[in-house]
């Protein structure tokens, strides 16, 4: 019946118009869809930047970066952590000496002003255990920093006030962010990282009482656990390590004060910057 051929074409005519649309909406190869990435780790960068960092009334204040490229998280989440460790005392002769005037570092945080309320309070801490490099254990200063995850970058500060007998020395510090992320299983549960600690002459005879300079050298782990102060559940982290010269002559001379006080006793108030990177 005529009816019925109507009807099949009209069917035919439909499909093919279905085909050709979907065909016309398929990307050609010169148009690329990017992904959107959110928090990846390949987004975040650490460093240590001598530049950044500074000299003010006999106190060298350490500049440690963190900052994300593109976007962070959509979402609230978790606080993440920036956990910056720095070699604080040795123990020579049954004796622990430390290396630096201060009892502990001062620390300051510069952010954009707009996330100003995004950075927690930095915590200042020893290390409950030592580690042993070279031959001698050390322990170490922890300075953690909370934040949000929406935070696009910043600066840590660690402020310290070397004794003249072991300036020129050169330490090896780390830095590493954790980022809170429930979803997933944590990996990576202990950070190890190679350590070498040098001291000048002056210092090497005032510490040891030997002649030229000396070299301390080794390979120490921490837990995640043990950086953060938490158990972890799930995330990832990353870190860097930076050979630091304790020299008044390595960094550039500021002639104003930071803004804020420095933590005392553990305590410290939190600064925040307005000024953009």
């Amino acid at each position: 019946m005529k009816w019925k051929k109507l009807i099949v074409v009209l069917i035919e005519m439909l499909i093919i118009g279905m085909t050709i649309e979907v065909v016309s909406a398929r990307p050609t190869s010169e148009e690329i869809i990017q992904p959107q990435y959110f928090g990846d780790k390949d987004q975040l960068h650490l460093m240590f930047d001598p530049d950044s960092s500074y000299v003010y009334r006999g106190a060298i204040y350490l500049a440690y970066w963190w900052y994300w490229d593109g976007e962070t998280e959509i979402f609230d989440g978790s606080k993440d952590y920036i956990v910056v460790e720095i070699p604080w005392e040795i123990k020579i002769n049954e004796e622990w000496k430390r290396l630096f005037e201060n009892d502990v570092p001062f620390v300051y945080i510069k952010v954009w002003e707009n996330y100003k309320f995004a950075v927690g309070t930095p915590i200042v801490s020893m290390d409950l255990n030592p580690k042993y490099i070279g031959g001698y254990w050390f322990t170490f200063a922890k300075i953690k920093v909370p934040g949000d995850d929406d935070v696009p970058g910043g600066i840590v500060y660690v402020g310290v006030r070397p004794k003249q007998e072991y300036l020129g020395m050169e330490l090896t510090t780390l830095e590493l962010y954790y980022h809170t992320w429930d979803g997933s299983d944590a990996v990576e549960l202990s950070v190890s990282i190679v350590t070498s600690i040098i001291f000048p002459p002056k210092a090497a005879e005032a510490l040891f009482g030997t002649l030229g300079s000396k070299i301390l050298s080794g390979v120490i782990s921490w837990t995640l656990s043990e950086l953060l102060g938490i158990q972890v559940r799930g995330g990832w982290k990353k870190d860097i390590t930076a050979q630091v010269k304790i020299s008044y002559d390595a960094y550039p001379e500021r002639n104003y004060p930071p803004p804020n006080p420095p933590c005392v006793g553990g305590i410290c108030p939190t600064n925040i910057w307005g000024e953009q990177r």
